[in-house]
């Protein structure tokens, strides 16, 4: 028999053990026993991940002495969130084993027509849900027509629908939330990957750098346009459709001392033309984006979490319409979240709050002939924008009963003389009659913003427009 004590972070290690097979036992105060074979084999090191499961006070069986155990949840905020693991999306028909694709198959999500690719919750605009990475903004999730996402699903964890009435972490939108959650556990073994099926090719590397320090690239090109393009081309049809896309991430996750610091490239573009048979773009539509990003967690202590999240860069839009129009959108965005957490760790209240920061700048481009007419439409612009948004949530619990109060303020202000403000109140009860039943309501204002061009005089905006905003109730 050997044994060893697990440090503050669950790490622990036996060396020097004789090569052959062997029981690992785990034993820990208010978690169920855990046993599970281990192979030695000489010259070499064996990883174990053990996840026992938790004992609440109902199941411990009252024996001689004195025991106390403590069970604890993380205050539980969303009301209609349902999350979907990795494990539970690579099977589910229909989407190809695409985590966020089977999102379009949960309860309050409807998808457009033509399958382009957005989502419509609850019955409101694609334009007024939004995309999250770990509470931080991204500017798309789906590649053209929804044939992918913009993230290989072998970096994610789960991935999130809060369908309405979430946290006041998230703002600025009226509709629901896609939240794409990272796995930050390091990797047991390098492991790598090449798919090749009918639409794309997918590569996925993942090198372990050390006990602590992983490193990630994964990258993805669809050949459609290479399969498609000389077919149509060669039928003698009047156009030739020709869509591609292809992303790019490198993330490097290192686990220290002071928590978990999660640093990571994104790339996205995609192309879609449609050309005439003389040869020249008729219609054309590119949409890219590049992201830095870096995530750091950290245990305070006295039950307190901070977290820390940047993702900032450029995103684009462009637009060419025969014979010589184009159009162009162009954002340079920064998105920072410093939070604090505090679960209820034994006491009737805990609390989450924090700034959600989104800032940059906005420009356009617009050069197109008008339809049916000589006239032209030129627009040339920026703006810059900030929106510096903060957040509590206080959450408290008496027996049976739990409610949280959340307050989010929201303003709005455009370099360019428009200025508005939204203050959004949120409200979750919860009543728990037995262990095992809970009823749940919710009720609170989400508000969204107008665009930049739809306030701003000389673009001939409306600079008396104020947030739109939705009263939602679950």
């Amino acid at each position: 028999e050997r044994y060893a004590t697990a440090d503050d972070e669950g790490r622990f290690r036996f060396a020097g053990v004789e090569p052959g097979d062997w029981t690992l036992t785990l034993v820990e105060p208010g978690y169920e026993t855990l046993a599970t074979p281990v192979t030695i084999t000489a010259d070499r090191v064996s990883s174990v991940t053990l996840r026992p499961k938790q004992v609440r006070p109902w199941e411990v069986e009252e024996e001689a002495g004195e025991v106390v155990v403590v069970y604890e949840e993380p205050p539980a905020v969303e009301v209609s969130e349902r999350a979907l693991s990795t494990e539970q999306i690579a099977y589910l028909p229909g989407t190809g084993g695409d985590l966020v694709k089977a999102v379009q198959n949960l309860p309050g999500v409807a998808r457009p027509a033509f399958g382009i690719g957005q989502l419509l919750i609850r019955g409101t605009a694609p334009e007024d849900s939004a995309y999250y990475l770990d509470g931080t903004r991204l500017p798309a999730v789906f590649h053209f027509a929804g044939l992918s996402t913009v993230l290989n699903g072998d970096i994610l964890d789960e991935v999130a629908l809060l369908s309405g009435n979430y946290s006041t972490r998230y703002g600025r939108t009226l509709g629901g939330i896609v939240d794409l959650r990272v796995d930050s556990a390091l990797p047991e073994r390098s492991s790598g990957y090449l798919s090749v099926d009918l639409l794309q090719a997918t590569g996925f590397v993942e090198q372990k750098l050390g006990e602590r320090t992983s490193l990630s690239i994964s990258g993805r090109r669809s050949y459609i346009d290479a399969v498609l393009t000389p077919v149509l081309s060669g039928s003698g049809g009047a156009t030739v459709r020709a869509p591609r896309y292809y992303d790019l991430q490198a993330r490097l996750l290192h686990h220290s001392d002071q928590g978990v610091i999660d640093a990571a490239f994104l790339l996205s573009d995609d192309a879609f033309r449609v050309i005439g048979m003389d040869g020249e773009d008729a219609i054309g539509l590119q949409d890219r984006f590049q992201k830095g990003r870096i995530r750091w967690t950290h245990t305070l202590g006295d039950g307190w979490q901070g977290e820390v999240g940047v993702i900032a860069g450029p995103q684009s839009r462009a637009f060419q319409i025969a014979p010589d129009g184009d159009a162009l959108e162009r954002t340079i965005a920064v998105n920072g979240r410093f939070e604090l957490t505090r679960g209820y760790q034994g006491s009737w209240w805990s609390l989450r709050t924090g700034l959600d920061l989104y800032t940059g700048s906005f420009a356009w481009a617009y050069d197109v002939a008008g339809v049916g007419s000589q006239s032209r439409t030129v627009e040339k612009g920026s703006v810059w924008f900030t929106s510096p948004s903060p957040y509590v949530e206080p959450s408290f619990r008496f027996g049976a009963f739990e409610i949280t109060i959340g307050l989010r303020v929201d303003p709005w202000i455009l370099d360019q003389g428009y200025t508005a403000l939204a203050v959004d109140p949120r409200f979750v009860g919860r009543i728990r009659p037995t262990p095992t039943t809970t009823f749940e309501a919710a009720v609170g204002q989400f508000s969204q913003f107008p665009g930049e061009r739809q306030v701003i005089a000389s673009q001939g905006g409306n600079p008396d427009l104020g947030p739109s905003r939705s009263l939602q109730s679950s």
